[in-house]
């Protein structure tokens, strides 16, 4: 029976799957069965596979690519006490297996042993830490496994899944298998490792890690990659769900603020650190959705209460602060000011300000109500901040329809451009004023607008200088 078994997965890296079976292979520890997974790669992986001889080595080709090499059914047809995972287009160092081995065979309390990483290019050249770029956190110190689970919490993975000698045991009891997650799957191996075991990593350079060009690494920074890697965080944060109070509060430090009279609420405590702390937009909407689905059981909704006062109109105050999916980004918001003058210049402190809606095709309506006030004159300035133009622009007062004039602004075939951030339109009214409604079309002046403007205004610039000298000229010749 071999101690050690070896799943190799092999897809399309023909230029590289030599070198990586040759890196298993040559390993000082020989001990070992070596399990190759090709999955129905389209060059010619397989036909290098089908070139080793090794008893050693058992060959397993897919008819189909199905993207996944690691089930149940294959980690339990191992024969070993422990396996190892190896990709297609890493390799390894002559003693990672035997200096592995030896450590788990010493620690029998240690689940997994990983190993620092050398990162690799496309040509086996080591790459400096400044070049591996998302690779760069491989190497790290040891923590106990509540520090380790603080740390995947709030930076994410820094462990090589290729470097991993684990215990089948662990592997099937703990049903570490995972499908579905494209971005994080390791992440999500590691998280429910540690909620049970220790890890150690072996701080030597054993195994090289190849850094593809473009993105290419199942974890590396691509397009796939950036959509999905939202989605992947939900199942991973459910798994801290799983924690008791007392591994709870020794995961997170921070959450010692919400045990109250030494009880706390773990879902609620979890909510927070995520909607409080890590503010991200897959946390914040995890975190919602926590406090949500605790609000629904009776239980929950009391202790909730009781402990932290906190109630279901609390939530719905969170819900329309946190705007996770960037639902205003959509629309279009005028923060619109009227300021009042009663015999005397405007005041800033008597101005009401209200944050308009503008509906898609431009259209808006703002409301002043409960005024209650003699004026004598009324600016309205209608965005801060923003270059408009406006169209069909009307102001009634007390329901009846009133004049307007306005400063920094010109007329441009029907529509009243503000070329400035400080739009200013003049309300003629005097007397007692119970509410303002202002009506019309808005959109902002494009950069191209603007642009324009520029142009026109440097153009005017130099013909002025021109004329100037012009003038001189002239001025000169009538002198002599």
């Amino acid at each position: 029976m071999p101690k050690i078994s070896i799943l190799l997965t092999s897809y399309n890296h023909e230029k590289y799957l030599r070198k990586s079976i040759d890196s298993i292979l040559n390993q000082t520890f020989k001990d070992f069965e070596l399990i190759i997974v090709d999955d129905c790669s389209t060059d010619n992986s397989y036909g290098i596979i089908e070139s080793y001889n090794d008893e050693r080595i058992i060959k397993v080709r897919h008819d189909v690519n199905i993207g996944y090499c690691m089930t149940k059914e294959l980690v339990s047809s191992f024969k070993s006490e422990y396996f190892a995972i190896a990709h297609s287009d890493d390799v390894w160092e002559k003693e990672k297996l035997e200096k592995q081995y030896k450590y788990l065979e010493n620690h029998s309390n240690v689940a997994a042993c990983f190993t620092w990483v050398k990162l690799i290019d496309e040509q086996g050249k080591e790459l400096d830490s400044d070049n591996g770029k998302v690779y760069t956190n491989f190497n790290v110190v040891n923590r106990s496994r509540y520090e380790w689970l603080n740390y995947f919490f709030f930076n994410g993975n820094c462990l090589c899944h290729p470097s991993v000698l684990m215990r089948k045991s662990v592997q099937l009891e703990d049903n570490l298998f995972v499908r579905g997650l494209g971005a994080f799957p390791d992440l999500y191996r590691w998280i429910k490792l540690c909620l049970k075991h220790d890890i150690y990593i072996y701080q030597e350079k054993l195994s090289c890690f190849r850094v593809r060009e473009n993105g290419k690494n199942t974890s590396g920074i691509n397009k796939a990659n950036l959509v999905r890697n939202y989605f992947d965080f939900f199942p991973i944060l459910n798994l801290y769900k799983k924690l008791d109070k007392k591994d709870f509060l020794k995961v997170f430090k921070e959450a010692s603020v919400y045990l109250k009279n030494d009880k706390i609420n773990i879902n609620y405590a979890l909510a927070r650190i995520c909607i409080d702390i890590v503010k991200t937009p897959p946390h914040v909407l995890y975190g919602l959705l926590l406090i949500f689905e605790s609000l629904q059981d009776e239980r929950q909704l009391m202790e909730l209460e009781k402990l932290y006062n906190y109630k279901p109109k609390d939530l719905k105050l969170e819900t329309a602060n946190n705007d996770i999916f960037k639902r205003l980004q959509d629309f279009s918001f005028m923060t619109s000011t009227i300021y009042f003058a009663n015999s005397t210049a405007y005041n800033e402190n008597d101005k009401i300000t209200l944050e308009a809606f503008v509906k898609m095709d431009g259209n808006f309506k703002i409301v002043y109500s409960d005024i209650n006030r003699k004026v004598t004159s009324i600016r309205f300035d209608p965005d801060e901040g923003e270059f408009r133009k406006f169209s069909d622009l009307k102001v009634h007062i007390n329901q009846k329809q009133v004049k307007y004039s306005f400063l920094n602004g010109e007329y441009r075939e029907n529509k009243l451009y503000f070329f400035t951030t400080d739009p200013m339109i003049i309300i003629d009214y005097n007397g007692v004023v119970n509410n303002i409604k202002i009506t019309g079309n808005t959109e902002k002046i494009s950069k191209s607008e603007l642009n324009l403007l520029i142009e026109s205004l440097n153009e005017m610039i130099v013909s002025g200088k021109h004329n100037r000298k012009k003038r001189n000229i002239f001025r000169k010749k009538r002198e002599k």
